[in-house]
C-alpha cells in the first residue's frame, strides 16, 4: 500500500513538470505597400533632393513618373553693319584717338595718317611724333534671353568682316626703303573682337587679323615725306579662337552676370617711326564691317539630384521572425537615354538603406520590364516593431547636359513579406505545492497506520514478547521476561482493590 502511494505521488509530481507546448503562425507573402498600381496618389509621398529645376513627379494613368527635365537653346547676334544705336564708342585712355572714327552704312572705321612734322596730314589734324599708336573701340552690351547660371554653352562661333585701305607709303616687311630707313616690325593694323564681362573684370580676345602687305610698295620705294599709291584691302574673315576656348571665354565672362556681357570690337593702328628724320604713313579708311556671334547651350542637369516615391507601411510585430523578403515593380521610358550619363540608376531604399540591386537607365526600354529583388540581403533591411519605408528613386550620379524632357515610369509596385510567430500555450495551474503536500500527508498517515497495526495496537506485555521474539529471530541477546505466578497476579490484584476501597472511605 505505502508503494502504491509513493508512485501516485511520482505521477502527479511528474505531470505538473511536464514542458508548456508551443504553436507557430506563419504569415507568408503578406503585401505591404497599398495603392500598388497608383490608381491615385493616396499613400505615395514624392520627395526631390537637389536641383528642383532639374526634375520632377507625377501620377497620371495608374503610372508613377520621374522627369528628368534639360531644356535647350541659342543666341545670336549679326551686325550687318554694326549700327550706330547698338554700338557705344568706347576710346581706350590708353591709347591716343584716331584722325577720324565713326559708324556708318559701311561698318565701323577710323583713319589716321602719321605725320613727324607738325604740319597738318591728310585728315586736317597737325602732326607730331607721338601719334604713332592710335586706338578706338565700339561696345554692345549682350542681354540673354535666359540665365545662363543653369545651362551650358556647348557649341559656338564667331566671325567678322574687315577691310580697308592704305597709301604705299607705309613700310612693311619685304619693302625697299630709302638710304638711312628701317624695319623693325613694320606699319600694321589689328582688327579684333573681345567678350568681357560687364564690370570687364576679364576680358578676352575670340578673333583677330593683324595685317601685313597693306601697304607693300608696288613700283619701288616711296618716299619718307610723300605719298605713293593707294593700295586696297579686300574683304577678309577675322581668324576665330578655337571653339573650346571660345566657349570657354564665354562661360568665363557670364560667370559675373549670367544674363549679361559684352561684346568689343577694336581698330589698333601702330606706325612705325622708319627714318631718322620724319616719317609720314597713312592709313585712309579702316572697317569692321560686318560681325556675328552665335551659341547654342542646353541645361546643366546637376550630379546628385533624387527624385523619388515613397510609402510608409505597418510595422512587423516585435515577436515576429522575418523569413523573407520580395520586391517587384514594373519600369520603363519614353524615349532613350543620353549616353552622357550613364550611371543613372533606378534603385530601391528600405528603411533609409540602398539595395545592392540597382536598374541602370541606359538599359531601360519603351515597353514595360520587370524588376524582381528577393533574398537574404533585401530580408536584412527589415528589421521588427518599426514601420517599414519603401522608396523608389530615381538617382542622377552624373554632371550632363541634356536638351530634353524624359519621362521614367514605374508601376505594380509590390513588397512581400513572409514571417513567423511563435506562441506558447498557457501553462496549467500550478498544483506542485499542493501534491507534495497531500503527498508527504499521505506519507505520514501511511506511517502512523502500518505502525498502530503492527506495534501498538497490542498490550505492553505482548509488545514485549514480540520484542523479545524478534531479537531471538535475528540473533540478538535479550533481558528475560519477569513472569507472575498465579498467587503474586491475585496479590496484586487484592492491593489493586484495597488501595481503591480505601480511596472511596476517605472520600466519604
Amino acid at each position: 500500500m505505502l508503494l502504491g502511494i509513493l508512485l501516485l505521488f511520482s505521477f502527479l509530481l511528474v505531470t505538473q513538470i511536464s514542458p508548456v507546448s508551443a504553436k507557430e503562425n506563419y504569415y507568408t507573402n503578406i503585401e505591404w505597400l497599398r495603392n500598388n498600381g497608383f490608381d491615385n496618389s493616396s499613400f505615395w509621398i514624392s520627395n526631390i533632393i537637389g536641383d528642383t529645376g532639374d526634375v520632377d513627379n507625377s501620377i497620371t494613368a495608374g503610372e508613377a513618373t520621374f522627369t528628368i527635365i534639360g531644356d535647350e537653346g541659342g543666341y545670336e547676334f549679326y551686325a550687318d553693319p554694326p549700327l550706330a544705336t547698338n554700338w557705344t564708342r568706347t576710346p581706350d585712355p590708353e591709347f591716343i584717338l584716331p584722325d577720324i572714327d565713326g559708324i556708318n552704312e559701311t561698318g565701323c572705321y577710323i583713319g589716321h595718317e602719321y605725320l613727324e612734322e607738325p604740319t597738318t596730314n591728310y585728315f586736317g589734324v597737325t602732326g607730331n611724333q607721338t601719334r604713332n599708336a592710335p586706338s578706338m573701340t565700339w561696345e554692345h552690351q549682350v542681354g540673354l534671353p535666359v540665365n545662363m547660371s543653369d545651362y551650358v554653352i556647348i557649341s559656338a562661333s564667331v566671325s567678322a568682316v574687315v577691310n580697308g585701305s592704305g597709301d604705299t607709303n607705309l613700310e612693311t616687311p619685304g619693302d625697299t626703303l630709302l638710304s638711312g630707313g628701317y624695319i623693325g616690325i613694320g606699319d600694321f593694323v589689328r582688327f579684333y573682337v573681345r567678350v568681357a564681362d560687364p564690370n570687364d573684370i576679364e576680358n578676352y580676345q575670340i578673333a583677330y587679323n593683324k595685317t601685313i602687305t597693306l601697304g607693300n610698295d608696288v613700283s619701288g620705294p616711296v618716299g619718307p615725306n610723300t605719298y605713293g599709291q593707294r593700295v586696297y584691302l579686300n574683304d577678309i574673315n577675322l581668324v576665330p579662337v578655337d571653339e573650346d576656348l571660345l566657349i570657354l571665354y564665354l562661360t568665363k565672362v557670364l560667370q559675373y552676370d549670367y544674363t549679361n556681357f559684352t561684346i568689343i570690337l577694336g581698330i589698333d593702328v601702330y606706325a612705325e617711326d622708319n627714318y631718322p628724320t620724319y616719317d609720314r604713313d597713312t592709313f585712309y579708311e579702316l572697317r569692321i564691317k560686318s560681325f556675328n556671334l552665335t551659341f547654342s547651350y542646353e541645361k546643366r542637369i546637376n550630379q546628385f539630384t533624387t527624385v523619388s516615391w515613397s510609402q510608409t507601411g505597418n510595422k512587423i510585430p516585435a515577436e515576429a521572425q522575418i523569413l523573407n523578403a520580395s520586391m517587384s515593380f514594373e519600369y520603363r521610358i519614353d524615349t532613350v537615354w543620353p549616353t552622357a550619363s550613364p550611371n543613372t540608376v533606378l534603385q530601391a531604399v528600405v528603411n533609409g538603406k540602398e539595395y545592392v540591386e540597382k536598374e541602370e537607365l541606359p538599359s531601360f526600354t519603351t515597353e514595360f520590364q520587370q524588376a524582381e529583388f528577393s533574398g537574404i540581403t533585401l530580408k536584412n533591411l527589415l528589421a521588427t516593431d518599426v514601420n517599414i519605408t519603401i522608396i523608389l528613386q530615381l538617382h542622377l550620379r552624373d554632371e550632363f547636359e541634356f536638351g530634353d524632357i524624359v519621362e521614367v515610369s514605374i508601376d505594380n509596385v509590390s513588397f512581400k513579406i513572409s514571417y513567423v510567430i511563435i506562441t506558447q500555450d498557457p501553462p496549467p495551474p500550478n498544483y506542485l505545492w499542493l501534491t507534495a503536500g497531500l503527498g508527504g500527508g499521505l506519507v505520514i498517515l501511511s506511517i502512523v497506520f502500518t505502525a498502530y497495526q503492527t506495534i501498538f495496537k497490542y498490550p505492553v506485555f505482548v509488545r514485549k514478547i514480540h520484542s523479545v521474539r524478534r531479537k531471538i529471530r535475528r540473533g540478538i541477546k535479550s533481558h528475560p521476561l519477569k513472569i507472575l505466578n498465579r498467587s503474586e497476579l491475585v496479590n496484586n490484584l487484592n492491593k489493586t482493590n484495597l488501595n481503591l476501597e480505601g480511596f472511596s472511605e476517605r472520600s466519604l
